[in-house]
């Protein structure tokens, strides 16, 4: 007989075997040991006894060293740092805090009691030093107990007065190397009696205190208490420490180890953010993160589950073969990963770490507690009975490898990521307790715990005849609110499970649904109600009516001409015909390649008006990339400028025509082709995730909604000149092309070769008259550059600038509205398959203190989404994945149906179709959305996700810095960084220089100067 397989087959089986004394013991549920077994055992005792004995350190009393220092266990040396600020959300001690009531107590009785049990059990005498050991005192004074002795005060008066003994003692925090570590005290009033108990868990643990519980009710009531265990927690700490030279731990350690690279990371769950306020409840302030000055608060929320819910929840986890205590951690664990922003997490679920080395084992009281990370995975759809039993298998293979503990496993990782790795999202179960030795401890009335580097900690555990859920939650921890939505969306769920007939029997047959809580879904259908009036004409149709009512004012001007808007319609119309008389066909792409100038605008009027779609293509791209371009949108004709036609490098498939060299038309009327509002206008190529640019379709209702919304949000009309810098192939184009005309207003164009010239931009500004800027944030922060080098001489025409595509830095806006008073900046926000734009947000006064400007509200007839991956809506504070719907909606991509099926999908719930942006946001409690980023363009730097864009916009908040790249370093030894390069800002007042030789000695000055606050050491050790 191999006595390995023997023992392994007899675990397996929930029999465990271990020697004691030289006599074989075992723990197995009643029941479980059969004749059989017994035979076997008998037959195989010697073997067993002589295997067990040398694989395994005996656990033997040694009263001798009884009061001598022995080491703390992994868990207690981690609370005792959380103590202090090492860490973050330390500052605490792990204690805990309960209440029981009685009719009556004498207090001599209690006080009584409790010397006994001092007595009696060497933890209650310990102390705790900060060199990292503990020690049983041999002697101690005699426990005071406090008592205050109400019963004279109206009963108002004496729960206010017991109200404030609960606060001053679950805030009770007194050095630990002084005894004692824990407080009894008793309040009598009129109606009722409570006994305080107040202990920081160093020396105790909930198994621990139900001992106590129980001794105390059984000592109390009269009945002598048993003999004292037999062996001391000091005695269990060095037999447990021994086991680390095992090949039991050797075996477990290898078992983590190689789930290190694979465990996920603690919930991503949403965080305090100093800024909160202005969002929670605009105008108010003092809701924010605890900072380091602030007091460490823990609140409790608690919800009590009827008997008769508690038992159908037992039944039907029993009838599926699961447990009571399971099913609760895997709807924790939904109702976690509903605002986590990763699927994938590991939960903190302490256990009892009690081996069976002796059978007084279970008797002692100390801090037993050891830490099992549980990685859960929420990616696959799941029924909740599935999703309980893969969470119920993996917690009970990871319970079979329980020598390399939660605590050496975060210290493992910890090492790995270069700093602490935290786990602060902790399910706690004492379902499984029943009666101690001494009985069946009493009733707790209230309880509450706190414990260092934990955000929430879910409790459960019978209370009396009800099914107890509390929460103990840090306070100024989590973005405000999102604790008590949570703990609300769990209790519902567990409602949901245990309610009566077929409605809680669909329940666990069916993935979990975990809704917005009412008053987010309210806010969110607020905001996203943006119905307003839908243009129902085509996108050039009211350029066409001004030039009909105002056919002599300015329509595009350059430094070299002026069009009427008569003149641009002329040119436009001849150039329709010319197209027709190609036989365009309706809704054909036709190609536009061009240097920046009048022409374009002449080319995309007449190709709309000859019913076609206009394609932009880039003069600035590689030829094979406007190449691939135009064979794939199946291009016929290229609208071009007569010296890129004299180039003839374009494919030989296409037809070109100089867009100069077109003549105007010779009827008085422009002729426009009969088009549908939803039939396509044009065509942008935007790049590929794989490579091959995709051809976005937007129809003529969807731009023209975006057009007609942004004139009357911000009342451009007739008077405005609008500056045209954008590139035609950038979608920002299509609002300096259609928004100024369609009111009779003015664009203005730059000249060809100096379109990227802030100084150039300058010029037009002030020689035209410019009202309205549209552009990236990086252009404006080029012409306020250039405005601090050359001041205006007046206030300035610019009374608008809208500003989109990239990260707008936090500094820029009052940058640009010092130096241009007056000027209104608006963010905005969508993607080209939402038709220019489709979010908006007027820049007031900024708060610097946020990471970036906010993303806003949707724009007229479009709406705005942030999903999970199962296109369930993400609650606030949540980081899901940007979906935009409404009119604004593209078509799709030209000749590309699958990525279209990609892209664009319709909500089951709604009906509506939607756009999946690939970008990242998150509503706020003010209904605006925070924009993150690109999940592909995020990284990880010691577990925390990192948007280099956004690091990017903070450097150059710094008034020393005028542009800056950040980017990642993996060399360093330290484990994965950041690197920011930085272009210094520019320094006025100066002397002028006039000559090459003073330009270079005043860079080198400059240089000498930068780097004199340098630190060379430093800086050589860091690259």
């Amino acid at each position: 007989m191999n006595i390995a397989e023997l023992l392994a087959r007899y675990a397996d089986e929930g029999v465990t075997l271990w020697a004691q004394d030289g006599q074989l013991r075992f723990r197995a549920p009643q029941g479980r040991l059969t004749d059989t077994h017994r035979a076997e055992l008998r037959t195989h005792k010697e073997a067993l006894l002589r295997h067990l004995e040398a694989a395994e350190p005996a656990l033997r009393a040694d009263p001798g060293h009884r009061h001598e220092p022995f080491p703390l266990t992994d868990i207690q040396a981690a609370y005792l740092v959380g103590r202090t600020d090492a860490y973050a959300y330390g500052g605490v001690g792990c204690h805990a805090y309960v209440e029981l009531a009685y009719p009556d107590l004498d207090i001599d009785r209690v006080t009584s009691v409790w010397r006994q049990l001092v007595q009696r059990h060497d933890m209650l005498r310990a102390v705790i030093h900060q060199d990292g050991h503990q020690r049983v005192l041999p002697e101690v004074p005699a426990l005071p107990v406090g008592a205050d002795d109400l019963t004279a005060l109206p009963a108002a008066t004496a729960e206010a007065r017991m109200r404030h003994t609960r606060a001053r003692l679950s805030a009770r925090e007194a050095p630990t190397d002084q005894w004692p570590l824990f407080d009894v005290h008793v309040t009598r009033t009129g109606r009722r009696a409570v006994l305080h108990l107040s202990f920081d868990m160093l020396v105790v643990d909930h198994a621990s205190l139900r001992i106590l519980l129980a001794e105390f009710q059984r000592s109390y009531g009269g009945t002598p208490l048993t003999d004292a265990p037999r062996i001391t927690f000091r005695d269990y700490v060095l037999a447990r420490r021994a086991l680390a030279d095992t090949d039991g731990h050797a075996r477990d350690r290898a078992y983590w180890t190689e789930r290190l690279d694979t465990l996920p990371p603690a919930p991503e769950l949403p965080l305090a953010e100093a800024w909160q306020a202005a969002v929670d409840d605009p105008g108010q302030a003092g809701r924010g993160p605890a900072s380091g000055g602030d007091a460490v608060a823990f609140r409790r929320l608690e919800v009590l589950l009827p008997a008769a819910d508690r038992d159908r929840l037992t039944e039907r986890a029993a009838r599926r073969g699961l447990t009571l205590s399971t099913a609760l951690l895997a709807a924790y664990a939904e109702t976690v990963g509903a605002w986590s922003r990763s699927s994938r997490f590991t939960l903190n679920v302490p256990t009892v770490d009690r081996p069976a080395l002796h059978e007084d084992i279970d008797r002692l009281v100390g801090d037993f507690t050891s830490l099992e990370l549980l990685a859960v995975d929420l990616d696959t759809p799941a029924t909740f009975a599935e999703r309980t039993g893969a969470v119920g298998e993996q917690l009970l293979e990871d319970l079979a490898h329980p020598l390399f503990t939660g605590s050496e496993v975060l210290a493992e990782l910890s090492r790995r990521a270069g700093g602490p790795v935290l786990m602060p999202v902790v399910f706690t179960s004492a379902l499984g307790s029943g009666a101690t030795s001494e009985g069946v401890p009493p009733e707790v009335e209230y309880a509450a715990t706190r414990t260092p580097q934990v955000w929430l900690d879910c409790q459960v555990m019978h209370r009396g005849d009800t099914l107890s859920l509390s929460w103990d939650i840090r306070e100024g921890a989590l973005a405000h609110g999102t604790a008590d939505a949570m703990f609300e969306a769990y209790t519902a769920l567990v409602r949901s499970l245990s309610a009566e007939g077929e409605t809680g029997e669909k329940a666990w047959d069916a993935p979990v649904s975990i809704p917005l809580p009412a008053a987010q879904a309210a806010r969110r259908a607020a905001v996203n109600a943006t119905e307003g009036p839908l243009p129902d004409a085509l996108l050039h149709e009211p350029v066409l009516a001004r030039a009909r009512t105002t056919p002599d004012a300015i329509a595009v001007r350059t430094p070299e001409l002026a069009l009427s808007y008569r003149q641009l319609v002329a040119r436009a119309t001849g150039l329709a015909q010319q197209l027709t008389a190609c036989g365009l066909r309706p809704g054909e792409p036709v190609a536009i390649w061009m240097d920046k100038g009048w022409e374009q605008v002449v080319a995309v009027f007449g190709i709309l008006m000859a019913g076609g779609a206009y394609l932009p293509v880039d003069t600035a791209q590689p030829a094979a990339r406007r190449d691939t371009i135009i064979a794939d949108a199946g291009v016929r004709t290229v609208l071009t400028q007569s010296w890129l036609a004299e180039l003839e490098d374009l494919p030989s498939t296409v037809s070109p025509v100089a867009v100069d060299l077109a003549g105007e038309a010779t009827a008085d009327r422009p002729t426009t082709a009969r088009r549908d509002p939803d039939d396509l206008a044009y065509v942008i190529y935007t790049s590929g995730s794989t490579g091959t640019p995709k051809g976005v379709m937007i129809s003529h209702r969807a731009a023209l909604n975006t057009v007609e919304d942004i004139n009357r949000r911000f009342a451009v009309d007739e008077r405005d000149r609008v500056l045209g810098i954008a590139g035609l192939g950038f979608d920002l184009s299509v609002y300096d092309l259609f928004g100024p005309l369609a009111v009779g207003a003015t664009l203005v164009l730059p000249q060809s070769d100096r379109r990227g010239d802030p100084s150039h931009w300058a010029e037009l500004v002030r020689d035209f008259g410019v009202t309205v800027w549209n552009s990236v944030p990086g252009q404006l922060h080029m012409l306020c550059d250039w405005l601090r080098s050359e001041p205006p001489t007046d206030d300035g025409s610019l009374r608008l600038a809208l500003i989109s595509g990239d990260w707008i830095p936090v500094s820029l806006p009052d940058q640009a509205r010092e130096l241009l008073p007056g000027l209104e900046i608006v963010s905005l926000g969508g993607a080209t398959e939402g038709s220019i734009w489709s979010i908006a947000h007027p820049i007031g006064e900024v708060d610097t203190a946020r990471p970036s400007i906010p993303y806003g509200k949707p724009l007229t007839n479009q709406t705005f989404a942030v999903l999970d991956r199962h296109l369930r809506p993400r609650p606030e504070w949540v980081p899901g994945e940007l979906y935009i719907g409404g009119a604004g909606v593209a078509l799709g991509y030209l000749g590309d149906g699958e990525r279209t099926a990609q892209r664009f999908l319709t909500d089951s719930a709604t009906g509506e179709r939607l756009y999946r942006t690939g970008d990242l946001g998150r509503y706020l409690p003010d209904g605006t959305i925070e924009f993150l980023g690109r999940e592909d363009a995020q990284i990880k730097i010691r577990g925390y996700r990192v948007e280099l864009a956004e690091v990017e916009a903070a450097v150059q908040t710094h008034p020393a810095v005028a542009a800056g790249a950040v980017v990642v370093d993996d060399s360093a030894a330290g484990g994965r960084r950041l690197a920011a390069f930085v272009e210094t800002a520019r320094k006025d007042g100066g002397p002028a220089v006039t000559s090459r030789e003073q330009a270079r000695t005043a860079a080198a000055e400059a240089v000498r100067e930068a780097g004199a606050a340098v630190d060379a050491a430093r800086l050589t050790e860091f690259l």
